[in-house]
């Protein structure tokens, strides 16, 4: 029986500047590079200076393409000659669909049967081959484990590890971003300040 996790385990992995600095290297040419805002009231109230990076301004309307392009276009001329596939109900299904038709390989995406139709047109204009399954995350699983079979497709993972997501903060020239805090309170936030910058 396949897994029900959808993505490897990647909670130990180091990661060292230089290979941020090439990541920022390898993506430039094809994001945006999108504002940093503050925001005096909502400083006021948290009683920190909080910075908020405008992802949603970006290509595909979200963070997700530049690790999407970025695993994308450090695959081998090999592994990306088969293509790629993933599973996502949206935003990096757009993300792997357009960084894909940029390095002109196909791309196959796993979407659930209830996936937003503004997302699944999204992906379609991009370029991506859509496959719909039940809305479980074992059957996105199983459902791109077997296209990768019948494809040789390379797997390009969505995770929210924070290795990845320190590394797209990273690769934006992000010197600080908002994460939830613990606290119950509604308007309570952590700023974590990214060490280097």
């Amino acid at each position: 029986m396949a897994s029900t996790n959808p993505s490897p385990d990647l909670s130990g992995t180091a990661i060292e500047w230089k290979t941020i600095e090439e990541a920022h290297e390898r993506i430039r040419p094809r994001i945006h590079r999108t504002p940093v805002m503050t925001s005096g009231s909502l400083n006021a109230m948290s009683g920190a200076e909080l910075f908020f990076k405008c992802e949603n301004l970006q290509k595909t309307g979200s963070f997700k393409i530049r690790g999407a392009t970025n695993a994308i276009f450090s695959l081998s001329e090999e592994e990306a000659s088969h293509g790629v596939v993933t599973h996502s109900s949206g935003n990096h299904a757009a993300a792997v669909a357009r960084a894909a038709a940029w390095r002109g390989i196909p791309a196959w995406i796993v979407m659930p049967r209830n996936a937003p139709a503004v997302k699944c047109r999204a992906v379609e204009s991009y370029g991506g081959k859509i496959t719909f399954c039940e809305p479980k995350v074992s059957a996105r699983a199983e459902t791109a484990k077997r296209i990768q079979t019948e494809t040789g497709a390379a797997m390009i993972w969505i995770t929210r590890s924070r290795r990845r997501l320190m590394l797209a903060a990273k690769t934006s020239n992000t010197s600080a971003w908002v994460t939830p805090s613990p606290s119950s309170t509604p308007a309570s936030v952590s700023v974590t300040r990214a060490s280097g910058t």
